[in-house]
């Protein structure tokens, strides 16, 4: 169980990125170019459990737009009651919206599955997350408001 856990913690902080040798100038703080890649592990408080979040990204070239659309899943689980049954899958997407300077509008839609396991019932949602970001970027920071709403309902399931 040690190793377990120091192996989640070594790869908790660690991400990898490989790149293609398709490079554009729109690589700014964080953002993925066309068909660059990323896998992430994360861990934080949510809905007073402790989750592990594994998540991966890529960024494609859509039609002639100027900016990447970036698509990826992230698959969140409680990182000490490992279940299956508590889990939750988001498909993401991103891209910017407008970009003058070192000033950015992005944004996109994830949708949601989320199926919640207590000692009572397990109940599962389907829904989606909107999410608009706007601020300055540069290759080395971000600074700005990310708004996110949330639409999705909860059913119960019979055990």
């Amino acid at each position: 169980m040690k190793k377990i856990l120091l192996i989640i913690l070594v790869l908790f902080a660690s991400q990898i990125k490989a790149q293609n040798n398709q490079t554009t100038d729109v690589n700014k703080s964080g953002l993925l170019n066309f068909g660059e890649q990323s896998i992430g592990l994360a861990s934080g408080i949510d809905y007073s459990i402790m989750p592990i979040q594994i998540n991966y990204r890529k960024g494609f070239k859509v039609f002639d737009y100027k900016y990447p659309l970036i698509s990826g899943v992230d698959v969140t689980i409680p990182l000490f009651n490992l279940d299956l049954n508590d889990i939750r899958i988001r498909i993401t997407s991103e891209t910017t919206i407008l970009r003058k300077n070192n000033f950015e509008i992005r944004g996109g839609i994830d949708a949601v599955f989320a199926n919640v396991k207590m000692d009572t019932e397990t109940m599962s949602s389907l829904g989606a997350d909107f999410h608009l970001f706007t601020g300055y970027i540069s290759s080395n920071w971000t600074a700005g408001f990310d708004i996110n709403y949330n639409n999705s309902s909860f059913a119960p399931l019979k055990h």
